[in-house]
């Protein structure tokens, strides 16, 4: 693997000086577009070539023996395989661009969702809020409102997008930068996406200059716009690389037989790579038998400290009447699948000592008997239905077929009392002899004559305690009227008591009235006295009563 990926790396690396060197001058921008993104696919199919070689002098393979030491590829397994950390990392670093990559394009596309659209032959045209360089993605052209509606240049500009959307460009982008993303440690896409977005700049440019024949004027505009940067992820920019190569493409002339010699020297190219890149097998003359190369693997054997360890082990058990520990028995076992067979036969084998594990519980037999319990006896019921259950759960088809199921060895619940209806029967006339028409009535006479008195009684008691409480409830009637009739009166007492005495307040606080021109001693003396008696009430008389609160 890692050798196809140096040879297709350094396949694209020669492509790419190629067209840099050699296509990238001239006017033929249609074929550099498929030249990139072809030498891209060729570079990645030429190393997978077969190239069959003329045959070299036939040697015999010599057989040979291979002895592998068994404790050689334990080690072998048992070391930290780098591999797999290498894997993990190269997975998440993808991952991760991969995320980015998604996030941009629903950046992008977001934009077409929450903007005006304006249908343009083949596009639509998306007006942005935002200052932004007029900008292409599949069949959509971003441009700013407000340089829509106002700038002269209009024309140009949609042009110039315009073939990004027929020729979509966008697409080629996407392709290198999904290759970009899987071969993310391959860092010469970087420099093949630079040069294919500036082949669709070319290829724009040549449209615009074609359908309006002005250069100089286009020239200008495009100077106009290097100030701004407005690299836009994945979108074909109007601005994109403005050097001097760009400017330089739209005046340089071409010459068609320089253009033919050029896409002819491809063809050595590829057949130089054809040979140096693909994979070549030399053609035998005589097919030759398949030689059996024999592969011996060394013998596993146990040390003699471990043969040691046995015997004594297997010693110390027999001494305490072949009394195994756990532990010993574990040890021995792995002891003797270690050794090698003429070792085996030296000892004896501790399993065949060992008496054999008990048999495995009778599933068919537990059942039936806790069956049975549960049947007879009441008690932990709940607990060994549970347990019945889970005997019948580890059952095989035909130890099912055995034994009768959980669900009938309960008893079945007592049914739910059921509701009669009593359906009203019609009464159907029946011929009474007079006889016994007579005995009845008479024995209903003989009952009235004896509860009656009983009844009379009752009724008489009944009556009593009814008018009783009449006149209880009359009683209380009347006091509660009396009651507010009481409460009504004393509060209009209050309310006049309460407006003559503020009738009298403000008579005594008014001043006497003031003398006449006229007035004679009498008049004055009396003036005075009145006035002295006002000043003396004023500074004495004290505030109104608070009125009282009405119950």
């Amino acid at each position: 693997m890692l050798l196809y990926l140096l040879k297709t790396t350094f396949c694209l690396l020669l492509f790419l000086g190629f067209y840099h060197l050699v296509l990238e001058k001239e006017k033929m921008h249609r074929f550099n577009r498929f030249y990139l993104l072809g030498s891209i696919v060729f570079a990645f199919l030429v190393p997978s070539f077969i190239i069959t070689v003329a045959p070299t002098e036939f040697v015999e393979p010599i057989a040979q023996e291979l002895i592998i030491n068994q404790a050689d590829a334990i080690n072998a397994v048992n070391e930290i395989s780098y591999q797999s950390y290498l894997v993990g990392l190269y997975l998440l670093i993808t991952f991760l661009l991969f995320t980015y990559f998604g996030k941009n394009i629903h950046k992008v596309l977001s934009k077409t969702r929450r903007n005006e659209k304006i249908s343009y032959y083949s596009a639509t045209i998306i007006l942005l809020k935002e200052k932004v360089l007029p900008h292409t993605f599949l069949r959509y052209i971003f441009i700013n409102k407000e340089e829509f509606k106002n700038d002269n240049s209009e024309q140009y500009i949609l042009t110039h997008e315009l073939a990004h959307v027929k020729q979509k460009h966008s697409l080629d982008v996407l392709f290198i930068e999904l290759l970009q993303i899987v071969f993310w440690f391959i860092p010469i896409f970087k420099f093949y996406k630079k040069a294919v977005q500036l082949n669709h700049e070319f290829l724009a440019d040549d449209a615009v200059i074609k359908l309006h024949e002005n250069i100089t004027e286009y020239q200008h505009l495009l100077l106009k716009t290097t100030a701004q940067n407005n690299n836009i992820y994945l979108a074909s920019n109007l601005n994109y690389s403005l050097t001097k190569k760009r400017l330089l493409m739209m005046t340089t002339p071409s010459s068609k037989t320089k253009i033919l010699f050029k896409k002819l020297a491809i063809i050595p190219l590829i057949t130089g790579f054809i040979f140096a890149f693909s994979q070549k097998v030399e053609a035998q003359q005589k097919k030759q038998k398949p030689q059996v190369i024999e592969v011996k693997k060394q013998e596993k054997s146990l040390s003699r400290k471990g043969m040691k360890e046995y015997q004594k082990l297997f010693d110390t058990a027999k001494k305490s009447n072949n009394i195994y520990k756990q532990k010993d028995v574990i040890k021995m076992i792995a002891l003797y699948k270690e050794m090698s067979k003429k070792q085996q036969n030296t000892v004896t084998d501790i399993r065949k000592i060992i008496p054999p594990p008990p048999p495995k519980m009778d599933l068919v037999f537990t059942y039936k008997k806790l069956a049975d319990r549960i049947q007879r006896i009441s008690k932990n019921r709940k607990a060994n239905v549970v347990y019945l259950k889970e005997l019948y759960s580890k059952m095989n088809a035909s130890q099912k077929k055995l034994v009768t199921k959980p669900s009938r060895v309960l008893p079945p619940p007592p049914p739910k009392p059921v509701k009669i209806k009593v359906k009203e029967i019609e009464e159907t006339p029946k011929v009474i002899e007079v006889k016994e028409l007579k005995e009845v009535e008479e024995e209903i006479e003989i009952i009235e004559v004896v509860e009656t008195p009983i009844v009379r009684e009752v009724e008489e008691v009944v009556e009593v305690k009814e008018v009783a409480e009449t006149i209880v409830e009359e009683e209380i009637e009347e006091v509660i009227e009396i009651k507010e009739v009481e409460e009504i009166v004393l509060i209009e007492e209050i309310n006049k008591n309460l407006e003559e005495h503020k009738k009298k307040q403000r008579i005594e606080l008014i001043p006497p009235p003031p003398l006449k021109k006229n007035a004679t001693k009498k008049e004055i003396d009396r003036y005075n006295k009145a006035y002295k008696l006002w000043k003396i009430k004023i500074k004495k008389s004290p505030p109104p009563p608070p009125p009282r609160k009405q119950q």
